[in-house]
């Protein structure tokens, strides 16, 4: 059932990804270690990112999830990482594809690591 959704939500997600320019795209990485992310939310401004997350010393596969606010969970999943199903072993990173956020309030999770949800703000540009 959890690999029919992780599947479930890398399709969702595939099918909103902005296609942009390389030069435009901005990389936020991440730490996932035992039950938590090294990063405990934070605020961007609207743009083009991938989100670049590594597995350090969580002793099973990781992996990553963005949502907006008002759909929180994996299937409604804006980006993901599960590293071809399988997840991030220790030690392992991967990325998402690039993703456009608007101004608005998003959430990220590992859907496999025991971690809440933390807050992901997104501003508008000056």
């Amino acid at each position: 059932m959890r690999k029919l959704v992780v599947i479930m939500a890398i399709a969702i997600a595939s099918s909103t990804f902005n296609t942009v320019k390389a030069q435009e795209v901005k990389t936020i990485k991440l730490e996932q270690t035992p039950g938590e992310f090294t990063v405990k939310g934070f605020n961007l401004t609207e743009g083009t990112y991938t989100f670049e997350v590594k597995n350090n010393g969580v002793d099973h596969p990781v992996g990553f999830g963005l949502a907006t606010v008002s759909q929180p969970d994996v299937d409604h999943a804006l980006a993901v990482i599960t590293n071809g199903g399988r997840g991030l072993n220790d030690g392992e990173s991967d990325a998402t594809d690039p993703i456009t956020l608007k101004p608005g309030k998003y959430v990220y999770w590992c859907p496999a690591n025991p971690t809440e949800q933390y807050e992901l703000n997104v501003s508008k540009k000056d």
